[in-house]
């Protein structure tokens, strides 16, 4: 009925957490968890493969020998893709875990008795592994339908949390690789299709830690140069968003990507579509920071 996608790059910290959230699950239905490693340099594997040994019939590994994110050529989600057979798809990623053994019967009843809705989430608790902040506010989830235009102003969907048709994890993108967040593509083609509704049980945690994604320096730099055409394509394959949304977003990233960048020629031209995309974005940042070069001098 259900098959459980989840991602793992040297977690060994924390995989242990995220299986027990799979194996503690009681439904009236079978499912599958294709556990992905992608050739860890940690112990993570050797964690997937004892849960594997001991719950052969609910945990499938995927253990790479070579690094397949690396390759940024779609290898890393073909991997689960041949393996999948549910009816619906759950994400977890392997630092994230779920609390609720309840999980994953409440809401595919609530996808098998709504037919209209494409997915749903839930609530999430946040923990905070370092020093950090998160802008996600995952813990303020109500029952009620969210829009597609609502949910991109104002993300709020754990992917621990997701629980979606599996069709729609086969949603044709034009132009798919420039995708960098496949979180909101996920949640748009949803919205896109359908209904999404959200649920204020708060049945898994959030993990706030500095190995993430969200959370590396480096890896914040180098995606936002690439961050406009992200955003370009939501914009070439997404109605479910406004225009006026849409442009503004993507006149941020442009803003953003001329901060970080080096080359005096590539500040430039991302300016110049700043300007394109939202004028009125443009004169308030660039006459912003004319204002200030000047008034420091005076």
């Amino acid at each position: 009925m259900l098959t459980v996608r989840c991602f793992a790059y040297n977690q060994e910290k924390y995989i242990r957490d995220t299986l027990e959230g799979f194996v503690m699950q009681k439904t009236n239905f079978r499912f599958e968890a294709l556990v992905h490693d992608d050739a860890s340099t940690d112990g993570t594997a050797d964690i997937i493969r004892e849960y594997a040994e001991k719950y052969p019939d609910i945990i499938t590994p995927i253990l790479e020998t070579e690094n397949q994110w690396s390759k940024h050529d779609g290898s890393l989600s073909a991997a689960l893709n041949v393996h999948e057979h549910g009816k619906y798809v759950a994400y977890c990623e392997g630092d994230d875990y779920w609390t609720d053994p309840l999980k994953l019967q409440k809401q595919v009843d609530f996808l098998e008795s709504h037919p209209e809705y494409t997915m749903c989430f839930h609530k999430a608790k946040i923990k905070y592994e370092a020093d950090l902040t998160t802008h996600l506010s995952v813990n303020l989830i109500e029952d009620r339908d969210y829009t597609g235009e609502e949910l991109f102003k104002n993300w709020i969907v754990p992917t621990a949390s997701i629980v979606m048709k599996k069709e729609f994890v086969f949603y044709p993108i034009k132009g798919a690789e420039r995708i960098l967040n496949g979180d909101i593509y996920t949640v748009l083609s949803c919205a896109e299709e359908g209904k999404v509704r959200g649920f204020s049980d708060e049945m898994s945690v959030y993990r706030v830690q500095q190995g993430g994604v969200t959370y590396d320096t480096k890896r914040i730099c180098e995606r936002a140069i690439k961050y406009p055409q992200h955003m370009i394509c939501i914009k070439d394959n997404f109605t479910c968003v406004k225009r006026s949304t849409i442009n503004w977003e993507i006149a941020l990233s442009y803003w953003y990507s001329a901060c970080v960048r080096k080359d005096i020629k590539g500040k430039i031209l991302d300016l110049l579509l700043v300007g394109r995309y939202a004028p009125h974005l443009y004169f308030y940042k660039v006459f912003g920071k004319i204002k200030k070069i000047l008034t420091s001098n005076n």
